[in-house]
């Protein structure tokens, strides 16, 4: 049976915006569920490049050489 691996991620979005007509981006934050490790970004662009680094982390990963022991 093949072992399921995953990562969590608790994601928080919001805008501060003071002046109704000044036009803010949204700001993130990334909780990594296991570990507790958090990440800020300051707008989604940088929010969705950090989630697409996780993704080639997690593929380079499982295409590392199992050592058994």
């Amino acid at each position: 049976m093949p072992v399921l691996e995953y990562k969590s991620f608790l994601v928080r979005l919001w805008r501060e915006k003071e002046d109704p007509s000044m036009r803010v981006d949204w700001m993130a934050e990334v909780e990594h569920v296991q570990s507790g490790q958090r990440w800020e970004f300051s707008s989604l662009d940088e929010l969705l490049e950090f989630m697409g680094s996780q993704q080639i982390e997690a593929k380079e990963q499982n295409k590392a050489p199992k050592i058994s022991g």
